[in-house]
């Protein structure tokens, strides 16, 4: 499980990195200062409760679970070649 969720936001990253938002260093630094501090005391389910304020994981994905499946359909798919790889 836990090597399918890396893979998950690996190819994430390696699809945000091919289309130009970012290089590999920034991401490794967004991801040093920021995701993985936040989910290596929380994980990401704690992490959206705390988020959600009083109101808990409810209240934040009330809030903020509409925009999800829109989110999710923006997740790149990328391809690896010899050239990228």
């Amino acid at each position: 499980m836990a090597n399918r969720l890396q893979a998950a936001v690996f190819q994430e990253c390696v699809n945000l990195v091919l289309e130009g938002v970012v290089n590999p260093k920034e991401l490794d630094t967004v991801v040093n200062s920021s995701l993985g501090l936040r989910y290596a005391a929380d994980g990401p389910f704690l992490s959206f409760h705390l988020g959600g304020g009083n109101g808990g994981f409810e209240d934040l994905m009330s809030h903020l679970g509409k925009n999800m499946p829109d989110l999710w359909k923006q997740l790149g798919h990328p391809e690896l070649n010899k050239d990228n790889i």
